[in-house]
């Protein structure tokens, strides 16, 4: 599903874009947004499965399955020209207060 883009991700075209907590979610919303305008998005999330389904979706969004919290992570990213980077990542685990 296309929308009317936002200013924010206007003249994008031809820019790489990595988006982590990429697959789902808020995390999705900005790949697919990013890509919209124009972007090469690549969508990094942790379930291979669901990358997978994005992909299916989304055939011109890359995918990559890391898990952000690897310490060896960063690394990966060095090789990697990257313009924009959205650190998406993270759970809404809610728990009781003590």
């Amino acid at each position: 599903m296309r929308h009317e883009l936002p200013v924010w991700v206007q003249g994008l075209e031809g820019r790489s874009a990595y988006v982590t907590g990429g697959s789902k979610g808020l995390g999705r919303a900005i790949a697919e947004a990013l890509a919209d305008a124009g972007a090469k998005v690549t969508a990094i999330a942790r379930d291979p499965a669901g990358l997978a389904a994005f992909a299916a979706a989304r055939p011109d969004i890359a995918t990559w399955a890391a898990d952000i919290c690897d310490p060896n992570f960063p690394l990966s990213l060095e090789a990697r020209d990257i313009d924009i980077l959205v650190n998406n990542a993270g759970t809404n685990a809610p728990l009781p207060m003590v």
